[in-house]
């Protein structure tokens, strides 16, 4: 099963600075706080945080687990490695599969309307899923463009 989200995104800068990249970092570090509230900074070069499982953003990084952020530089192109976890979708998907078995159990909805309301869930799950890696290279790009503009 997976457990982590990988890729990488480039962003072109208009010069080859070293301090791109400690701006781009900082950047980043100041956003993933504010985004995710307790979330636990454990290293900065790499870019390492934890944060509570059951603390769910709706989309985007806010949404996925704990995570891995490499930015490294090549001439003017800044090149960020990252690896997000998926904890916070499999928790959901657990916890709706556990309330769907609870309530057809004690007959409050039947075994068909009971994988009905499974399955919208799920797909509601994987909705939320697909679109916040889709527009996670987004994010990526143009919070790192701004720290270094």
């Amino acid at each position: 099963m997976f457990q982590n989200i990988s890729g990488s995104v480039e962003v072109q800068t208009a010069t080859a600075q070293a301090t791109s990249v400690e701006r781009a970092t900082e950047r980043l570090i100041n956003t993933i706080t504010v985004l995710i509230p307790h979330a636990v900074i454990e290293s900065s070069c790499p870019i390492r945080y934890k944060r509570p499982i059951l603390q769910n953003g709706f989309i985007g990084i806010a949404s996925l687990g704990s995570g891995e952020l490499d930015i490294s530089s090549t001439g003017s192109t800044l090149l960020i490695r990252y690896s997000l976890g998926l904890a916070p979708y499999y928790n959901q998907a657990f916890w709706s599969i556990v309330c769907t078995f609870f309530l057809v159990e004690r007959d409050f909805l039947s075994v068909i309307h009971g994988a009905f309301v499974l399955a919208i869930g799920v797909v509601i799950i994987v909705g939320r899923l697909i679109y916040s890696v889709l527009t996670l290279k987004a994010w990526f790009r143009t919070t790192v463009s701004a720290a270094v503009h």
